[in-house]
């Protein structure tokens, strides 16, 4: 067996197994095992009571409410999540799982037991609800976020009919779920086909009530027959598509999401302009709104709203002191990213293609200036230099620096110390001042 969380999984069956206990592999495990997918957690159902486990493994801890309860149990691969059908028949436990795929039972001795015809609707690519699909909604209602995220898994895999009905009378309590579960299936599909995703939640009248930030129209939302189909919101089918082909990099994915986030709203400045600088400053803040509401990682949320903010740099003239300057303070791979990002929407759109590959010139230019070049200054350099002491300023002073190199190639040690005093005042604050919308603060 190549799983070791798998093969951890018999030697904890077959002690159980030892014990007087029947177990089971179930759940998803036994669906990704049929499909030769990589398996994820690992769960096992047994006839022995939550006690029992405890007393054969004492590191095993109770969690969860009454109805619900499991046994977790801390393993070198991981941990396992026991849960006790003692009482009533395996049919019974698997009964309660959510899709005919997901609720089938494997063996020690690798017999499969499938009651409710798991292997047949396997077979036919079909997502559908264990016995009745409108009490497995009833009892959960992200189930139907769920089923759209397990059509989305595989090629030509449809969610059957009555299954499909039941999902879209379960939108009102959908819209009602607590945003982390609605977090965490939007978090997997951008592990599988982000795109198809989508088209799965407009079809069953989720996306509404699933990613309202799309914004996708009244006449489109639950009308799967509808031919006018909301620009923006294919324009984003697009973008997940191509980014998905890409890279399968979830930041990126989820960037591309996020990219039609707000639209094009004017938001006039303190100079009396109008800037769509400022619009993609709050479509990232907002972004970062609700991936912290969905209790994402905070690591992805960070690198996803950073992309955002920027999403439309590059896909028109830039100026290169821009490109130099957020290719110092990000690096040069979170700038690969954004140019992946920005590459995606032009294909999307089907824009001009021209400005992007000047800009993506100008960084490779600067990039090469820089590569394998060392800093003819170091950070007591400056503050001898400039006559300030450690701080923010410091670090101010070197990304110029490194900027200024990105443009005109290696200085010397005395050229950069004269750069920086005509740069910089003495008490370190700069002369030149940096437009605002290149301030690069915290949004998250």
């Amino acid at each position: 067996m190549s799983y070791p969380a798998i093969t951890m999984a018999l030697t904890i069956m077959r002690r159980l197994s030892c014990s007087g206990f029947a177990s089971y592999i179930v759940g998803g495990t036994v669906r990704d095992l049929l499909l030769c997918r990589v398996p994820g957690d690992v769960d096992i159902a047994t006839s022995a009571l939550l006690e029992d486990i405890c007393s054969v493994w004492p590191e095993a801890r109770i969690v969860g409410k009454p109805g619900k309860r499991s046994a977790i149990l801390p393993t070198s691969e991981g941990t396992l999540d026991l849960v006790s059908y003692s009482g009533k028949s395996l049919s019974e436990e698997l009964r309660r799982r959510d899709f005919t795929i997901n609720a089938m039972a494997l063996s020690e001795t690798g017999e499969i037991e499938d009651p409710w015809g798991g292997k047949h609707d396997l077979a036919e690519r079909l997502i559908r609800g264990t016995a009745n699909p409108g009490d497995r909604l009833a009892e959960d209602p992200v189930r139907a976020v769920r089923a759209a995220r397990f059509a989305a898994m595989e090629p030509a895999f449809s969610i059957d009919k009555e299954t499909a009905s039941r999902c879209r009378e379960s939108a009102p309590k959908v819209e009602q779920a607590a945003p982390e579960r609605i977090g965490r299936e939007v978090l997997k599909s951008l592990e599988e086909r982000p795109s198809r995703f989508l088209e799965e939640l407009e079809k069953l009248g989720l996306l509404k009530a699933t990613l309202p930030f799309l914004k996708i129209s009244d006449t489109v939302c639950g009308n799967a027959s509808s031919a006018h189909w909301d620009e923006r919101f294919l324009s984003t089918i697009k973008r997940c598509k191509i980014m998905e082909e890409t890279t399968p990099d979830i930041t990126l994915r989820a960037a591309a999401l996020f990219h039609e986030i707000d639209g094009i709203k004017q938001v006039e400045n303190t100079n009396g302009h109008n800037s769509a600088i400022d619009e993609a400053f709050s479509g990232a803040k907002r972004a970062g709104e609700i991936m912290t509401g969905w209790a994402w990682p905070r690591s992805v949320a960070k690198e996803v709203v950073r992309l955002v903010r920027w999403r439309g740099l590059l896909s028109e003239g830039s100026e290169p002191k821009e490109l130099r300057r957020l290719m110092v303070l990000n690096g040069t791979r979170w700038m690969d990213c954004l140019f992946l990002l920005s590459k995606a929407d032009i294909m999307a759109l089907s824009t001009d293609f021209s400005p992007w590959l000047e800009n993506r010139r100008i960084v490779l230019e600067s990039t090469f200036r820089l590569t394998g070049t060392k800093p003819p200054l170091d950070g007591e350099d400056v503050m001898k230099i400039l006559n300030i002491k450690e701080g923010p300023k410091v670090g101010e002073a070197l990304s110029a620096l490194s900027e200024e190199m990105a443009e005109k190639g290696t200085l010397d040690a005395e050229s950069a110390a004269e750069w920086l005093r005509k740069r910089f005042s003495r008490n370190g604050t700069t002369q030149e001042k940096d437009a605002q919308y290149m301030e690069n603060g915290e949004i998250l």
